[in-house]
């Protein structure tokens, strides 16, 4: 079975939403301001004046709650690392089996993905700017979230290694990344199906 075999889910009509309401505190405001900046300009192009500039900020504002530009892509990433990690849990309290468990492990992180494509994007992206020993602590966490996958894998899986399981996860968390990025108009149902599809083969 490949990609284009799946049967994907109809697509799910999204009704046109407001934007919402932005938060109010001045932390929260950079970190939401600046990861829309990141993914759509590219870390290295914006500045902690831009940043600044987003919320109503001078750049010695910004610096009063974030050291440096590379701080607040540093608490950015580590606040989705912590909900991915989050998600596992919930989406196994949801399953009986391990076929069911990856359906809903895959289900959970494209909802993540879908909710929020910008942080989502530097989150897959931004990792490279980070200094090395944050990169060394994020890589440990991701590796936890990849290898508790993996069980999962082998478990609904006998027949694979647990190096080829998680060669599995690290694809379907990247399509489902890229697939998200690439399709702003595509569901969670469909990212689900195509990420679950890679993990069940």
């Amino acid at each position: 079975m490949t990609l284009l075999d799946v049967d994907l889910p109809a697509p799910t009509p999204t009704p046109a939403e407001s934007p919402g309401l932005v938060p109010a505190g001045r932390r929260e405001s950079i970190l939401a301001a600046a990861v829309a900046l990141f993914a759509h300009e590219g870390f290295h192009e914006v500045t902690v004046e831009d940043i600044g500039a987003a919320v109503g900020l001078p750049a010695s504002g910004v610096y009063r709650h974030f050291s440096s530009k590379s701080a607040i892509l540093t608490a950015s990433l580590w606040r989705t690392a912590d909900r991915t990690t989050d998600a596992v849990a919930s989406a196994l309290a949801r399953a009986q089996t391990p076929e069911q468990a990856l359906f809903s492990l895959a289900s959970s992180y494209s909802t993540l993905c879908v909710d929020d494509p910008d942080i989502m994007s530097v989150y897959l992206s931004g990792t490279g700017s980070l200094p090395d020993d944050e990169l060394r602590a994020l890589r440990r966490q991701q590796r936890t979230t990849v290898d508790e996958w993996a069980t999962w894998v082998v478990r609904a899986r006998p027949d694979l290694t647990a190096p080829a399981a998680r060669f599995l996860v690290h694809a379907s968390l990247n399509l489902a990344g890229d697939l998200v990025i690439g399709r702003p108009d595509v569901d969670a149902p469909t990212v689900a199906a195509a990420s679950a599809a890679v993990l069940l083969g």
